[in-house]
């Protein structure tokens, strides 16, 4: 990877946990949680699908663990660009669709994770959670916001 795509994703990371104004000024859904729930969750979200990765790279060896390694890396790979999309190009249509294949895909994985490890697969589902309430407010975004 090159080393501006790895600043840039740092730096969309950055502006996703701590958002700027433009983030505040946003005609958002009265759902929207506050920021600090977005930080925390993000955080507990992260955890949790470290500790359910680890949980499926000592599983047994299987073609739908090479499945699971790789529709991982996919659905990191997504959820960086979405932020870098959302948040450093403020392109929220754009950063809608990355979303909505970013939870078909974590779907998928973690129907495959439940496949290769119970407890992986169990680790994954607040994330699906999550995604499909991030879709909703992402669609808002783009539904109130129609200059972004």
């Amino acid at each position: 990877m090159q080393s501006g795509n790895v600043i840039r994703f740092g730096f969309a990371y950055i502006l996703y946990m701590f958002p700027d104004e433009f983030y505040d000024n946003l005609n958002k859904s009265p759902i929207t949680p506050p920021k600090s729930v977005f930080r925390g969750a993000w955080k507990i979200l992260y955890l949790l699908m470290a500790i359910s990765f680890v949980l499926l790279l000592i599983s047994p060896n299987s073609l739908n663990k090479i499945l699971a390694i790789f529709l991982f890396v996919v659905q990191l790979i997504l959820n960086f660009n979405w932020g870098c999309v959302f948040f450093i190009y403020k392109q929220f249509k754009n950063a809608l669709y990355i979303c909505i294949a970013l939870l078909i895909i974590v779907l998928f994985m973690t129907f495959v994770f439940f496949k290769q490890s119970f407890w992986a697969g169990l680790l994954q589902v607040p994330y699906c959670l999550w995604l499909i309430l991030a879709t909703y407010l992402n669609y808002y975004v783009v539904k109130e916001n129609p200059n972004g």
